[in-house]
């Protein structure tokens, strides 16, 4: 007599099934919890970030309605770049009773990065030596304060040859 061996059966079929969607299912349901409860989303830092965009713009607006600009000009003398500057105000006049100083960054390597104190000169120009170690792209900021409080800010994109 042959005894009767395992015969899958259409009731075996559906509990493999529902059992597999089953696990899947709480499988989720556990990672959307842990996920929702260990990380509660961004909504405080957005307002933040907003916070301190209005007073970078505020800040850019304050800057512009002093009317300064900047005449630049920079000559390499060997292994030293001399950066002059001129300042001057909307009617034209040297701005004066001010520290300036650059920041020569580089967009690639921030190792790089220099920054020079300008030294007023007899005409009202600023005037100083930075020795930049490659050539090419430089962003270069020049920071205008009085008495430790910044007034004027500029960024401008520089090449060296």
């Amino acid at each position: 007599m042959m005894k009767a061996g395992f015969a899958l059966t259409g009731r075996h079929v559906l509990f493999g099934m529902v059992g597999f969607f089953g696990i899947v299912t709480l499988v989720n349901v556990v990672m959307i919890w842990l996920a929702l409860s260990s990380w509660p989303g961004l909504s405080g830092v957005g307002y933040r970030d907003a916070a301190a965009q209005r007073a970078i713009l505020a800040e850019r607006d304050a800057i512009a309605s002093l009317g300064w600009t900047a005449d630049l000009s920079i000559a390499q003398q060997g292994s030293l770049s001399r950066l002059d500057v001129l300042l001057t105000d909307r009617q034209g006049m040297t701005v004066t009773g001010i520290a300036l100083s650059a920041d020569f960054r580089r967009n690639v390597v921030e190792a790089l990065d220099r920054t020079v104190a300008l030294v007023p000169g007899p005409q009202g120009a600023f005037s100083g030596d930075v020795s930049l170690p490659a050539r090419g792209q430089w962003t270069l900021r020049l920071v205008a304060t009085r008495d430790g409080k910044q007034l004027w800010v500029e960024d401008r994109t520089i090449w060296l040859n």
